[in-house]
């Protein structure tokens, strides 16, 4: 398992990379960042988030309009 991977563009692909990289528990850490307006990564890295007891994963999924997420 890798530490973090990062995503840029939270639409239909971004959104469902990030989810199926929580669901094969790929990375400990998943970041999104997204442009669109009002906080629409995070948003969407919430609903993934809330998600990984289903999935049985303990893995962080942050979102944010800031690429330094992407550190």
């Amino acid at each position: 398992m890798i530490n973090k991977i990062g995503i840029v563009g939270g639409g239909n692909i971004g959104g469902v990379c990030v989810s199926e990289i929580v669901n094969r528990g790929l990375a400990r850490e998943v970041a999104l960042v997204d442009i669109k307006e009002p906080e629409f990564a995070a948003g969407k890295c919430l609903d993934i988030a809330e998600a990984t007891p289903v999935y049985g994963r303990d893995i962080r999924v942050i979102g944010s309009k800031s690429y330094e997420i992407l550190e």
